[in-house]
């Protein structure tokens, strides 16, 4: 009985050793197979939406996939190695080299696609409205109530009356997951902006004619937009500050332009320049109420280290270039030569 009982109990050991050797064996194959790569031609997105099940984004992803895997294989190996495992909605990058095992990782850990968009410096806020509003992966939350929320937020952070939400975000490019809302990202390019000027002003102050950062924002977009060339920017600021300085009028040609909106036709006119509006800086004297465009990082350090200088003026000599002058005869003297030149 003894010897039976022995017997018995190892043809069972020996069974069992067989069942987990088998186990491992089909468990290794199912592995095996679902380690191959995808074998799609392109990166592509790939959406997980709400409630889908394991089963069926398994089928899905075979649907793109280039690769021997047979739809049993795959709901098998989902069997035997992720019952314990959840899938998390949203969009997802799957490439080439991927296998299915690696996109499940993915889609477990919840990593999903990071889109991105290029909101550029010289652009109105309704340039960037346009471009957000346009972007299918964001939701578009933005509503008079929303825009007047960001207004107070941007006052608050400036400690100053801000009339639009024109320049008071950063321009850059800003990465985000799908769906989220746009007013999100602008609240990020706002934090963007306030950081950008606290880094410049670690080590120098505001500039001694502007009584604040919005005034800072607002020279820096007329300086973003009378120039193009880095080398410049600096030189520039420094003229805009002398004449504030000496409480002459900015006589710049872009915020007349920004202030005539869509009756501006690509032709600036002696009656543009003499009409009265808030942004004519050839009529009133100082900066104009608001910013005129988004700016960058360079514009803004333009204007915190401006070039110390004695010019008061300057004209285009072409290529984006400039001509500076000290004295007003050294300026019309520029004209003649760079801008009357031009149009003969």
């Amino acid at each position: 009985m003894i010897r039976a009982n022995r017997l018995f109990f190892l043809i069972l050991v020996a069974l069992l050793v067989f069942f987990a050797i088998a186990t491992m064996g089909v468990v290794g194959f199912y592995q095996t197979q679902v380690q191959q790569p995808l074998g799609i031609p392109r990166n592509t997105l790939f959406e997980i939406k709400t409630g889908a099940s394991s089963h069926h984004v398994m089928m899905e992803v075979l649907k793109k996939s280039k690769s021997s895997i047979h739809p049993i294989v795959g709901k098998i190996w989902l069997k035997l190695t992720f019952t314990e495992q959840t899938i998390k909605t949203g969009w997802y990058e799957l490439n080439p080299n991927m296998s299915v095992q690696d996109a499940f990782d993915v889609f477990v850990t919840g990593k999903q696609k990071q889109f991105n968009i290029a909101l550029v410096e010289g652009l109105t806020f309704q340039q960037w409205h346009e471009a957000l509003t346009n972007n299918v992966h964001l939701y578009n939350d933005l509503s008079k109530k929303k825009e007047n929320e960001l207004n107070e937020m941007a006052s608050n952070r400036f400690d100053a009356p801000v009339s639009s939400l024109e320049g008071v975000f950063l321009a850059d490019t800003y990465f985000f997951e799908h769906g989220q809302a746009i007013s999100q990202i602008l609240e990020r390019a706002l934090d963007a902006m306030v950081q950008a000027l606290s880094d410049l002003e670690q080590s120098v102050s505001l500039p001694y004619v502007l009584r604040n950062r919005y005034e800072a924002i607002s020279l820096a977009s007329i300086v973003e937009k009378e120039t193009a060339l880095s080398s410049e920017r600096p030189r520039i600021a420094g003229v805009f500050i002398n004449r504030l300085e000496k409480n002459m009028r900015l006589q710049t040609d872009p915020t007349v332009i920004y202030g005539l909106g869509s009756d501006f036709d690509g032709n600036l006119t002696r009656a543009h320049l003499r009409s009265a509006t808030p942004y004519n800086t050839y009529v009133i004297k100082g900066l104009p109420p608001s910013p005129i465009a988004m700016v960058g990082r360079e514009a803004l350090r333009a204007v915190y280290h401006y070039e110390q200088n004695d010019f008061f003026y300057f004209v285009a000599k072409g290529q984006g270039a400039h001509a500076f002058s000290k004295t007003l005869n050294e300026h019309n003297q520029a004209v003649k030569q760079y801008q009357l030149k031009n149009r003969q």
